[in-house]
């Protein structure tokens, strides 16, 4: 009987939205009446779980057939045989890589799950999805934007479940393993393309074309108070009318709002000394063209790298997650000829100077310097005791908050150039 009603419903709804063209009025689900089968795997248990690949294709199918902004596709097979999943979502009808290149709008890649057992990042782009093209909740974020949403990359890895695959991260219940099915990690293969995934990732990439990529991801390491830590290459191996946009339109839409709701966020780095904060936090820099932030430089695009803190609960992880996509999406739909400008200009002085652009010559590696910045660093009170196991020192990390005065080192130079060939 359950089944023959979730079917009567899904029914319903298709019959509600059937015939709505692009532009066209569409008559969405009230978000107090949404029926669970509309609910996320994690809604429906409270984030205490995760949903399993098959229920995820499920639900992006079940998306498209019911709402006329959003198409499910596939853009390639993982190793073991599972189609890699796809959502596009656009009022205007660009469904296929060649309208997307004709159209005028700003075009946004998110991908989840290239770390499989890192799945905050699919169940807020489900949610989001569905609140764009269901509910209606966040239906002007489609007004200057087409989106293509990966919600699992890495298929294989993501079906290796088990409650063990990252037992430093809280919850969900069970979750993926980092690796593809060959044991080959998609973030370090951006550029070797040995995987079969990777290789089905750069057609799509080079098919469509995106302006800018999102990569979400969950943090290993060391506890603090951070929701959430992001990077995007703004060094000298980024052309400089991207890394300006980044840095000047990117990060204060995305970051005030998340500062306004609540959330802690910190420029994705590590403490030099995890037991002595105060001896300064180094920020990442220099990604090389392996990882996605330094493929989508390479590229001329943004790529920014999203680190929700694996020990916060997990339904705040897909929190901070949902509200930073829909920051960003607010962000390029209120300055979308911005980006679109800035990656045009990049890609011109590029052509023009064979990717020279910075005194005729192409960086290569940056590093970091010695400038530094003061910041207090939002960390908990911590004690030290010898391990049994080991016998070395080790941390142990208490709830009780702790406000240290320290230096963020983010500044760059860079440390190798070359000079294109004629």
């Amino acid at each position: 009987m359950r089944d023959l009603s979730a079917g009567l419903v899904s029914f319903i709804v298709t019959l509600m939205l059937i015939g709505c063209t692009p532009g066209s009025r569409v008559r969405y689900i009230s978000p107090d009446a949404l029926p669970d089968e509309w609910r996320t795997h994690a809604e429906r248990t409270s984030y205490a779980e995760t949903g399993r690949y098959d229920e995820v294709v499920d639900f992006c199918r079940r998306l498209a057939d019911a709402a006329p902004h959003a198409r499910y596709t596939t853009f390639g097979m993982s190793g073991e045989g599972r189609e890699l999943p796809l959502l596009v979502l656009s009022n205007e009808g660009v469904f296929t890589s060649e309208k997307a290149r004709e159209s005028d709008k700003v075009l946004l890649l998110i991908q989840n799950c290239i770390h499989a057992g890192e799945c905050m990042g699919k169940d807020a782009s489900l949610e989001l999805t569905r609140d764009i093209v269901l509910t209606g909740t966040h239906a002007g974020l489609l007004e200057h934007v087409n989106v293509l949403i990966m919600p699992i990359f890495n298929a294989d890895g993501h079906e290796r479940f088990s409650p063990y695959s990252r037992i430093n991260q809280n919850g969900p219940r069970e979750m993926g393993w980092r690796t593809t099915a060959t044991n080959l990690n998609l973030n370090r293969d951006y550029m070797k393309a040995d995987a079969v995934e990777m290789r089905a990732w750069l057609r799509l990439w080079n098919e469509w074309r995106p302006d800018m990529l999102i990569d979400n991801h969950s943090t290993n390491g060391s506890d603090h108070r951070y929701d959430l830590l992001y990077a995007a290459t703004t060094s000298a191996c980024m052309a400089e009318p991207l890394a300006e946009w980044v840095q000047h339109v990117l990060y204060p839409g995305m970051l005030h709002p998340l500062a306004a709701a609540g959330y802690e966020t910190l420029p994705y780095g590590w403490p030099r000394n995890r037991k002595v904060i105060s001896e300064g936090v180094a920020v990442a820099v220099g990604f090389s063209p392996r990882f996605s932030t330094g493929y989508g430089a390479a590229c001329n695009r943004p790529a920014l790298l999203v680190e929700a803190h694996a020990l916060k609960p997990y339904d705040r992880r897909v929190r901070v997650t949902y509200d930073l996509l829909v920051n960003i999406l607010k962000t390029l739909n209120r300055h979308p000829d911005a980006l679109c400008d800035a990656v045009r200009t990049a890609d011109q002085r590029c052509s023009a100077s064979r990717g020279g652009e910075r005194d005729g010559q192409i960086p290569l590696t940056v590093e970091r310097t010695d400038d530094s910045r003061r910041i207090t660093y939002k960390a908990f009170e911590h004690k030290l005791h010898n391990s049994e196991i080991t016998g070395d020192e080790v941390i142990e990390y208490t709830r009780v908050p702790q406000d240290i005065e320290t230096d963020l080192y983010d500044q760059t130079r860079l440390e190798l150039a070359v000079t294109p060939p004629a």
